[in-house]
């Protein structure tokens, strides 16, 4: 079995930007501006 690099959404604020764009708990998030996530940094610095 594959394993599918990422970083799985736990909550989403309300009014934050994440739910703007419709993401909800239990999505995966895979890039950030088509770059893949490599560690928490990214969410920084992408």
């Amino acid at each position: 079995m594959k394993k599918i690099k990422g970083h799985k959404i736990s909550s989403v604020e309300p009014g934050s930007i994440a739910e703007e764009l419709e993401l909800a708990p239990g999505d995966v998030l895979l890039t950030i501006n088509g770059r893949e996530i490599e560690d928490i940094f990214d969410y920084e610095y992408l």
